[in-house]
């Protein structure tokens, strides 16, 4: 294996030093490029696992599939040890179009001693192919000190990539006033090296230099070694200026964060490293904010920064208080106000657990974001799947230009499978990257952990699939519905017909039931979507559907709740109280499921749009009311609930029948659809009234 390895190295290398085979369909973006030729590549996908979707076994396991399941949704593989930890795949553009990743890995859990960093050559632009080089190690001790959470950037002007990461340069292992263990792979600062030939080779490691201020002279080591990371790329101004996130930890292990950004004016220019100027910004000691800080908490970490224009500049970061919070500087950095992340209309705050948030500029200079869009407040508990699904949003530049606002999101990727006894999917999703393409497109580098507490070489999490990176493109339709929410000169709204089963006005008794899919299978799915007037009622039943057309020993079944009846079928009615919420009863002859939205869903004396989701492929319900994604507000954590199996919801035999309505004053217009309708489409229906045709 070890003399193979090397002969791809060796061969990937003569590659490099053939200036002459140049692919005729790359396009260079310097007059120096590097040349990769496709007609003599002869390296195959390093991935040997049978994925479904894959190079080496296109064949379904199901009839059908979901590309948002990073498991079994088709994406191509770029790792081969399901029981490896793989984490924070980044990539850079070379100036030929080729590709290079540097990744974090260990033997099967973060933070092992043998925790380093590599980086892996894709050598044709088009990341649908499936070709990655082996992995070159950046770091190549294979027992510590530990490295990681390598990010990339690539100089055009010299042909040079840097790969950036923390480094325990001292092997610090024990606490410094004792000899207690420690959990060091967050100490150490960060450090630098350059590869001059796509990563075939590496550099010297060079130390990056960070100005110590108050809040590292509080970490136990006084500041004398940083404790700190980042996870995102560094960003490039118009000026040529590079600016680098960095978390600062004050409390060993993870508490008391701030954020700060390290600048360099000449890093893309200068070609003797040891002239590459550094700064630590903001100025001064740090002072009562200490660098960017939350709202509420005492932890902003992993930063991501946007660039809004030649001096404003967004800080996202992750927060121990359930919302993104970002702080917003209009003099690059020098000064900053602290504020929450908000989406488009004045629709609230994004929710986001203690989990990565990965935020890009695209190449059309509006924004994407993946985030969790729940409230939990810290870490994933085992018990609680906090970082599953992810969610995809996009951000326009606020009016005054100082701003993002954002788009209602939608889900685009989930790992799905439990293990036994899980109230919730097994799978954590872990640091993703973000690809922008010239056309409008996205490309997401997704990774899937093990559950909290758990390790990647776990053998039942291994069954369900195990650890890994996959790499998914995300259709561009998905993308642009997410554009259209932002644009207000969008045509008028259009009523979504995609997957229409049923389509019905006013109040409505036996009605012939669609055929439902299976919402056990990915991508099986139901929407239920309807306007309520202002005159609907506590109790009132939006839409009933069942197996049984009359049982005269129950009465009538329309103004019964489906929970009480022993038939299946599903439902979606009013609580019976005054709160104003929506509850979805699921009932099969195995399970029955029931969901209850968050308060205020329905206002009182209001008309509302409700659309439900039942997505069988993240096996979730969720809501859109009045075009919003009810994502529980202020005072829940989760607005959408897991399921892990529902049968069949129709009846073996004979056919199912639908009641809209407790009364003419309940409903004015119900539709159903067979599939799961985009967020966006919801919003669409919302804005074109009821009685659109």
């Amino acid at each position: 294996v070890r003399q193979t390895v090397l002969l791809c190295r060796l061969v990937g290398f003569l590659h490099l030093v053939q200036p002459t085979l140049v692919r005729a369909n790359v396009k260079p973006r310097s007059s120096e490029p590097l040349r990769f030729p496709k007609s003599t590549r002869p390296f195959l996908s390093l991935s040997t696992a049978k994925r479904q979707g894959s190079v080496e076994d296109p064949t379904p396991k199901h009839a059908a599939f979901d590309w948002r399941d990073v498991i079994n949704g088709g994406g191509v593989k770029m790792t081969a040890d399901d029981g490896q930890y793989w984490n924070q795949p980044q990539v850079a553009q070379l100036s030929n179009g080729s590709w290079v990743a540097v990744l974090t890995e260990a033997s099967f859990k973060e933070g092992q001693p043998n925790q380093r960093v590599v980086s892996r050559l894709h050598p044709s632009p088009d990341l649908a192919d499936p070709t990655w080089l082996p992995s070159v190690a950046i770091e190549e001790n294979p027992w510590g000190p530990s490295a990681g959470w390598a990010v990339p950037l690539f100089a055009p002007g010299l042909n040079r990539l840097y790969a950036i990461y923390t480094f325990n340069a001292e092997n610090i292992t024990t606490m410094p006033d004792t000899a207690a263990p420690c959990r060091c792979q967050l100490v150490g600062g960060q450090w630098i090296r350059y590869s001059d030939n796509a990563g075939a080779t590496w550099s010297d490691r060079w130390p990056v230099p960070i100005r110590v201020t108050s809040i590292d002279r509080q970490n136990p080591w006084h500041g004398d070694v940083l404790q700190g990371w980042t996870v995102s790329k560094p960003i490039i101004l118009s000026s040529g200026t590079v600016l680098l996130p960095f978390t600062k930890i004050g409390t060993y292990v993870q508490s008391h964060e701030r954020q700060w950004v390290i600048r360099s004016d000449n890093i893309l220019y200068q070609r003797n490293f040891s002239r590459v100027s550094w700064s630590t910004w903001p100025p001064g000691d740090g002072g009562i904010t200490q660098g960017c800080g939350p709202l509420a908490g005492d932890v902003a970490e992993e930063g991501g920064l946007l660039a809004l224009g030649k001096t404003n500049v967004v800080f996202l970061s992750r927060t121990s208080n359930g919302e993104i919070n970002e702080c917003v500087s209009t003099d690059v950095f020098k000064t900053w106000t602290p504020r929450p992340v908000r989406y488009a209309n004045g629709y609230g705050h994004l929710k986001n657990p203690r989990g990565p948030i990965t935020a890009r500029r695209t190449p059309f200079g509006d924004f994407v974001m993946l985030y969790f869009n729940n409230g939990w407040n810290g870490y994933s508990p085992a018990t609680n799947a906090t970082r599953n699904p992810y969610f995809l949003t996009v951000g326009k530049m606020s009016s005054g230009g100082d701003d993002v606002i954002w788009a209602q999101p939608e889900v685009v990727l989930y790992g799905r499978g439990w293990l036994a006894g899980s109230l919730n999917p097994a799978y954590n999703l872990g640091y993703p990257d973000i690809v922008a393409d010239d056309s409008g497109g996205l490309t997401i580098f997704a990774v899937h952990e093990s559950p909290p507490g758990s390790a990647c070489n776990n053998t039942e999490f291994m069954a369900l699939g195990g650890c890994g990176v996959s790499i998914h493109q995300v259709p561009r339709a998905m993308v642009n519905s997410l554009r259209r929410q932002l644009n207000t000169t969008t045509r008028p709204a259009q009523l979504v017909n995609r997957g229409l089963v049923l389509d019905h006005k006013g109040m409505g008794s036996r009605l012939a039931a669609p055929v439902w899919p299976n919402v056990n299978q990915a991508p099986g799915a139901i929407t239920i979507e309807a306007w309520l007037p202002a005159t609907v009622r506590p109790g009132d039943v939006v839409i009933v559907c069942t197996g049984v057309d009359t049982d005269r020993t129950r009465g009538n079944l329309n103004r019964r709740a489906l929970s009480e009846s022993p038939v299946v079928g599903l439902e979606v009615k009013l609580a019976n109280d005054t709160s104003g919420a929506l509850v979805v009863t699921l009932t099969s002859t195995t399970t029955r499921v029931e969901f209850t939205s968050q308060r205020g869903a329905i206002e009182p004396g209001s008309a509302t749009h409700i659309g439900v989701v039942v997505d069988g492929g993240p096996q979730m319900i969720y809501m859109v009311i009045n075009g919003r994604f009810a994502d529980g507000g202020p005072n829940r954590t989760f607005g959408y609930q897991f399921f892990e199996d529902v049968g069949s919801l129709n009846p073996a035999v004979g056919r199912a029948t639908c009641s809209i309505g407790t009364s003419p004053q309940s409903v004015t217009r119900c539709r159903a659809y067979s599939t799961n309708l985009l967020v966006s489409e919801l919003i669409s229906n919302f804005q074109a009234g009821p009685d659109k045709s």
